[in-house]
């Protein structure tokens, strides 16, 4: 029975007891996490892959959305808004 050993359990613990009640039957629990049974460690790879796209996406969607914020703040910034033009003379 082949085996796949993790260097991050911590991080093997929060997917497990994420993905646990869809697969937890194929878990097969050893000392400290270590060791995961083969027909597990192809679905937490793809799991893992596929939370770490789209965590790298909705990083990167923040990002934008503050460069953006900042671009506009410092177009914005030498602009009176709102002024009112001054009266010509008669």
């Amino acid at each position: 029975h082949f085996c796949c050993h993790r260097a991050d359990a911590a991080e093997l613990a929060l997917l497990t007891r994420r993905l646990e009640p869809k697969i937890g039957v194929y878990i097969k629990y050893k000392l400290c996490f270590k060791e995961i049974s083969v027909h597990f460690s192809l679905s937490l790879f793809i799991a893992l892959e596929a939370e770490r796209m789209f965590e790298s996406r909705r990083l990167n969607k923040i990002d934008l959305e503050n460069k953006t914020a900042q671009q506009t703040e410092s177009d914005l910034k030498g602009k009176r808004i709102g002024a009112r033009r001054p009266v010509p003379p008669f």
